[in-house]
């Protein structure tokens, strides 16, 4: 899975971030992942709410010998797609708090 969280603890500082981030959605699924999922309500293995948007490849594995290969494309090819929408609308999204909120894996 390779995605961007949005990870505020205030709910309403998260769903300001959330909202500038739908407000150029289309454009990365139009011009770079077609495939991203847009989750607005996510909950973590340690129950910490975020928002997030991700793409995923169902049956591969990074540590599964047969499906190695494949994983890695996936990563390498997505991570590469995501990060080039970051600098084309990072200036849109993000703001002086942004790093303090955000990750992107």
């Amino acid at each position: 899975m390779v995605l961007i969280a949005i990870e505020p603890t205030d709910p309403e500082r998260r769903e300001e971030l959330w909202n500038r981030m739908l407000a150029v959605g289309a454009r990365l699924t139009e011009d770079y992942l077609p495939e991203a999922v847009f989750e607005e309500r996510h909950f973590t293995e340690t129950g910490k709410e975020i928002a997030r948007v991700y793409v995923k490849r169902e049956g591969v594995n990074i540590h599964n010998k047969e499906t190695w290969r494949e994983a890695m494309v996936f990563l390498n090819e997505a991570m590469g797609k995501m990060e080039v929408f970051w600098e084309d609308f990072k200036e849109v999204i993000q703001d002086d708090e942004w790093y303090e909120y955000t990750e992107m894996i």
